[in-house]
């Protein structure tokens, strides 16, 4: 079975080009039995961009309950994302509180499963993202794709996080900012 990195590399300059990117990889990694994907940059290198870059395949009713009930501020998924430097089952956050156990139950009700992962990306820059995956398939064929996939979704976060700021690096072409005063010092 080919790595799901792999499957993004070979369509790289297809990803690049493409206006709509979660939409792009909902096609690429559906056929790993992936439901959902969602990449949330939650900090940008020397803050490049000034709001949050979310490319997300859920629904529209259900960011639009998520922001509505400023569940980014509490997200139990975000919030131990932020803290771990591991992949992140679901199904471990979800046991730890009832009010985790309420917002997976929710989730639920706009089809969003509870079998998921999510990466924490960190890059050179102090940047954090979060990338996670979801899935509806049976617990057994889940728990196999699961162990197939883990060894290889740090790399393909890593992927398209550098993909996607990259791009917003490249549009501002002011690379330089990004150096704090002493390695401007050291360089120059």
């Amino acid at each position: 079975m080919e790595r799901i990195s792999e499957t993004l590399t070979k369509n790289i300059k297809a990803f690049r080009r493409s206006k709509k990117k979660c939409v792009f990889l909902n096609k690429l990694v559906s056929s790993f039995g992936i439901k959902d994907i969602a990449y949330f940059c939650l900090r940008s290198p020397k803050d490049i961009v000034s709001k949050r870059i979310l490319f997300t395949t859920y629904s529209e009713d259900w960011e639009d309950h998520y922001f509505s009930r400023n569940y980014n501020n509490h997200d139990p998924i975000i919030i131990e994302g932020v803290k771990s430097s591991l992949p992140l089952d679901w199904c471990k956050i979800k046991k730890q509180s009832a009010t985790n156990e309420v917002f997976f139950n929710e989730a639920s009700e706009f089809g969003i499963s509870h079998k998921g992962i999510t990466i924490p990306i960190r890059g050179a820059y102090e940047d954090l993202a979060l990338l996670s995956i979801s899935t509806d398939m049976p617990e057994e064929d889940w728990a196999y794709t699961k162990q197939h996939l883990l060894p290889d979704l740090p790399y393909f976060g890593m992927l398209i996080h550098e993909e996607i700021i990259g791009s917003q690096i490249t549009a501002r072409k002011d690379m330089k900012n990004l150096l704090s005063p002493r390695e401007k010092e050291v360089l120059y």
